[in-house]
């Protein structure tokens, strides 16, 4: 009897065990599939220093905003997706539930991309669509270079191969590709022709496109009036002087609340119906080359460190502390006296410390007798309302600047910003790219030599002292 109560007590807690194993093993799989429901972004914190995944406010602003079916193909086998972009595109599908991700595998749907594209897409590219229209993403949109085409050219036949990828695009490459597919209307540059104007670097060009803003060439001397889609008249440093109908288009044309960006360089800066568009918003060139000291120099004393001054242009620029460097420069200075219903604001300025020469008679690079000091700015915008318009001139004080060669730092953020404000393009003020790369350290020529000085005479003088120190005390015992 004994024995039998111990066997049934055994078998009951035999049950309960089996009873407790099965509810847990349950708990465990519904758990499971809670977490699995989670977004990867609570399930895989991001620990990269150069935060992939930390969207900007305007990506989300966009994707959050997003009211209709939008899809976004992925041109590779899911298991043989691009990690990074595939765990990019789950965070961002987990912003708005409107926004889906498909694969598509090219080994299985080979004719997929014929009604996108023309030619054979890279691996891993994207096509956005929505019920309007689709934008293609390549791969080489999403992973880019800082260097401009010229670079990778002498470093390819250097070296037989492309260098690695050092910037990953994807934020501001999907974000505005959703952008566009989404839009009722886009924005439109027309670009002012007929005058040798100097064409925008091709990097440069792509990222407008990128930013979904159509350019157009426009023709003043045969078009009546500017078109009235034109959200920004481009003036790009036109060799030849505009005429005077030409100027008296523009000038209607800001009155009427439009927005004209011109930039120039020092020898066109000055040209006569120019100098007068420049005059009615307040503006002036000073003739030269502006120069800096060394703690204000970028390299040479041409190559300047601006001041970024306040203004909802320059705010993202400031906010992450970014440099902006203006080469070969010359000056802008406000007239004396201006109609009082302009507001004039300097965008990016010299210090107080700047110089401006003559490149046609300077014997010297460093500060002369003779030579007009500073401040100068280096980009203003003078605005204007009339009515229920508000007209804005922007002008900016150097055309190397708009050359890919200069495509460095912030200086594409800033032209971007340009755009971005007067096209009235949020999104392309703050969607920004993630650098792979630690980005250097700008430092001054001046900053550079005191380094120089501590690292290799201050550090290894003390050093020696510290050793002569504990010898002598170990001397003495």
């Amino acid at each position: 009897m004994k024995n039998q109560n111990r066997n049934t007590r055994g078998l009951r807690a035999g049950g309960y065990s089996i009873a407790l194993s099965a509810v847990v093993i349950a708990a465990v799989v519904v758990l499971n599939l809670l977490v699995g429901k989670l977004p990867s972004s609570i399930t895989k914190p991001e620990t990269s220093s150069v935060k992939l995944y930390d969207f900007a406010e305007q990506t989300r602003a966009v994707a959050e905003g997003v009211d209709e079916d939008v899809t976004i193909y992925v041109w590779a086998e899911k298991a043989s997706a691009d990690p990074t972009i595939d765990e990019f595109l789950n965070r961002y599908a987990a912003l708005n539930s409107r926004i889906s991700v498909k694969y598509v595998d090219p080994a299985l749907n080979p004719t997929f991309m014929e009604k996108y594209t023309e030619e054979e897409p890279s691996a891993n590219s994207l096509i956005v669509e929505s019920g309007k229209r689709f934008r293609l993403v390549d791969t080489g949109q999403i992973y880019t270079y800082s260097y401009d085409e010229q670079t990778l050219y002498y470093y390819y036949m250097s070296y037989g191969t492309m260098p690695s990828p050092d910037v990953f695009d994807a934020e501001n490459a999907v974000t505005n590709a959703v952008d566009y597919v989404t839009t009722d209307v886009l924005p439109t540059v027309y670009a002012l022709s007929g005058h040798g104007e100097i064409a925008l670097g091709s990097n440069l060009s792509k990222r407008i496109d990128a930013e979904n803003i159509a350019v157009e060439t426009l023709s003043l001397l045969t078009a009546e009036t500017v078109p009235e889609d034109c959200d920004l008249l481009l003036i790009a440093s036109p060799q030849q002087d505009i005429t005077a109908e030409e100027l008296e288009k523009i000038l209607a044309y800001l009155e009427n609340g439009g927005d004209v960006l011109l930039y120039t360089g020092y020898v066109n800066a000055a040209s006569e119906n120019l100098a007068k568009l420049c005059e009615a918003y307040g503006l002036r060139a000073e003739t030269g080359i502006v120069f800096e000291q060394a703690s204000n120099a970028y390299g040479t004393p041409y190559s300047l460190i601006a001041e970024i001054d306040s203004h909802a242009i320059t705010e993202p620029l400031i906010s992450a502390k970014s440099n902006v460097i203006v080469p070969i420069a010359h000056g802008i200075q406000t007239i004396d006296a201006y109609r009082s219903t302009l507001t004039v604001t300097p965008l990016l300025s010299t210090s107080d410390g700047a110089y401006l020469k003559n490149p046609e008679t300077m014997e010297s690079v460093e500060k002369e007798d003779g030579d007009k000091a500073g401040p100068f700015m280096l980009a203003a915008v003078a605005s204007e309302t009339v009515g229920d318009k508000t007209g804005n001139f922007l002008w900016v004080a150097s055309d190397v600047f708009f050359e890919d060669s200069s495509a460095l730092y912030g200086n594409t953020d800033f032209i971007m910003n340009l755009f971005g404000y007067t096209c009235e393009k949020e999104s392309a003020v703050t969607v920004r790219s993630v650098n792979l790369a630690i980005e250097p350290l700008v430092i001054s020529d001046s900053a550079s030599k005191l380094w120089s000085v501590v690292a290799t005479i201050v550090v290894p003088a003390a050093a020696v002292l510290a050793g002569f120190g504990i010898w002598w005390k170990r001397r003495k015992r």
